[in-house]
């Protein structure tokens, strides 16, 4: 059971309550499914998940990027859904996905989310941040002093990709978007897994200063998701210059690159 005390602002409040109930009394895929509310008595009761959340189980996917991405695929493909409605959730942390059966994950705490055709905000906002400080885009997606309703979707996809680099890493928190520093990259944290290059193609288009650099929304971030856990399912990896392909047959050797020369043979071997 959730109970709800108002700010100084009680219209704007209750807006923001009613809205959550609306999201969750859908009963979509995904999120946490709402039992009972009574915006009058500022409460609402919503299923117990009794796995906790995603902030609890980090070391699960530590180090496993096919895991991870398995996992992360679930609320990928919620958000998804809220954005082709234009809903934004706007407060994607760790502490918000709850674990649910076979480790989906089901997204949950909507006190902050932005949906669209509804009244606009009649708070001055002064100092007011939306979502986590943490996993929240830098003032130069939403520039200084723009008020913080006035969000896209991408803002979301954001969240994700820190989320996605804490289940990596089993890290609580990545600091603004210093995914790619040496103390931080995964594919530096653990150079043996190949696969640890997917994770950076996510967060290079999600983790980013520049707001034009993001997926525009999560059905981007989606098909990137899906296709790299098609390649990992097949025995796949990503072959660009400087990714290491291991040996499938010893697991220690490397292949690489070879220039094929008149006489040379026609195949390639594994270079240990």
């Amino acid at each position: 059971m959730k109970e709800f005390k108002l700010r100084d602002d009680e219209e704007q409040s209750l807006r923001q309550l009613q809205q959550e109930i609306e999201v969750l009394q859908q009963n979509r895929a995904g999120l946490s499914k709402l039992l009972g509310a009574n915006i009058n008595e500022r409460w609402m009761v919503t299923e117990y998940l009794s796995n906790g959340t995603l902030e609890d189980h980090l070391s699960e996917y530590r180090g496993s990027p096919a895991l991870a991405l398995k996992a992360f695929r679930s609320v990928v493909n919620t958000i998804a859904e809220l954005h082709k409605e234009g809903i934004v959730h706007r407060d994607i942390k760790p502490a918000s996905i709850f674990i649910g059966k076979d480790h989906e994950l089901i997204l949950g705490d909507f006190g902050l989310v932005f949906v669209p055709n509804r009244p606009p905000r009649i708070t001055a906002y002064q100092g007011e941040t939306v979502g986590a400080g943490d996993f929240i885009p830098p003032p130069t997606w939403r520039g200084m002093g723009v008020r913080p309703d006035n969000v896209n979707t991408n803002f979301d996809v954001y969240m994700l990709g820190k989320d996605l680099w804490c289940m990596v890493t089993g890290k609580p928190k990545l600091g603004r978007e210093y995914w790619d520093e040496p103390v931080n990259d995964v594919t530096k944290l653990f150079p043996s897994d190949p696969h640890m290059y997917m994770i950076n193609v996510i967060l290079e288009h999600s983790v980013v200063e520049r707001q034009e650099k993001c997926f525009s929304s999560a059905d981007d971030l989606l098909l990137v998701v899906n296709t790299n856990l098609e390649s990992i399912r097949e025995g796949g990896q990503l072959l660009n210059d400087g990714i290491p392909k291991i040996c499938h047959v010893c697991g220690v050797g490397r292949y690489a690159r070879q220039t094929l020369t008149k006489d040379a043979p026609t195949c390639s071997e594994s270079v240990t």
